[in-house]
């Protein structure tokens, strides 16, 4: 993978998997434990403070790189915070292992960053409560209280929410064509959606067979990051797909019962 120039790079993995060899020059950062409870603003604010310091202390500067043992919880966690914070954050998931022979910790200069804190990212307890559509991505087993992470020792989910496991999500952009035969995914700053590195793909309509395997699939849906455009993929009872661009009004999705609003969903976006 071609690295941006002037790229800080960020190990999430284990400490132990860290000092046994890391990239040269990689910080190691796993803000996977965090479990924030936000109800008001003030707290927003030492949130953004703590990101600031954060920051600042470990030397870090868009872009940022984040490598792991593939798309791994502290990954994404790191990757959230840091992108919540304000900088540029891409991912890399494999082909890097060969090159991490680095043992020795690095002691980074000083940044003097400032957080900016991408509030239309994050909810409130409160916001989120009166949130007319709230996703669950974590598993069907979770969502249904099966099981019990270690976030929520009781079970059960928010009343109203759904359910949308976050693998169907990245599932896309891990089966786009790779970028000299190393995946990995960015967000930054702009509408925050992920993308593979090297840039956005065409669409590509999911008649892979990992999709037919997930139970329940009723849709497919992809939302174009370049301009006002929704993809709708159907499963037929033949094995097809119906498929359905929208690209003004309201995409319906009877499957959880909502329609998404195209001047909702892009307001405030350069598209």
């Amino acid at each position: 993978m071609e690295l941006p120039k002037d790229a800080v790079l960020v190990d999430t993995r284990p400490r132990p998997a860290y000092e046994a060899g890391h990239l040269p020059g990689a910080r190691h950062l796993d803000l996977s434990a965090p479990r924030l409870r936000l109800r008001e603003e003030s707290e927003l604010r030492a949130l953004e403070e703590a990101l600031t310091e954060l920051f600042r202390s470990l030397g870090l500067k868009s872009p940022v790189v984040l490598y792991d043992e593939g798309l791994t919880s502290r990954l994404c966690r790191t990757a959230f915070f840091l992108g919540l914070g304000g900088l540029e954050v891409r991912l890399w998931t494999e082909g890097w292992e060969e090159l991490a022979t680095e043992r020795e910790t690095p002691k980074p200069e000083p940044s003097d960053t400032l957080a900016h804190l991408q509030r239309d990212w994050l909810l409130t307890a409160d916001e989120a409560a009166r949130h007319p559509l709230l996703l669950d991505v974590r598993s069907p087993e979770e969502h249904k209280g099966l099981v019990h992470p270690p976030c929520c020792p009781r079970g059960g989910r928010i009343p109203g929410s759904r359910n949308a496991p976050l693998e169907l999500f990245f599932e896309r952009l891990l089966r786009a064509p790779r970028v000299r035969g190393r995946p990995g995914l960015r967000f930054g700053r702009g509408n925050g959606l992920p993308q593979p590195l090297g840039g956005p793909h065409p669409p590509c309509p999911p008649t892979g067979g990992g999709n037919r395997k997930l139970p329940g699939l009723q849709a497919y849906v992809l939302v174009s990051q370049e301009a006002k455009r929704v993809e709708v993929y159907r499963p037929l009872p033949d094995g097809g797909w119906r498929y359905e661009v929208v690209e003004e009004g309201q995409v319906p999705l009877p499957c959880v019962e909502v329609s998404l609003d195209l001047e909702a969903l892009y307001r405030g976006l350069p598209v």
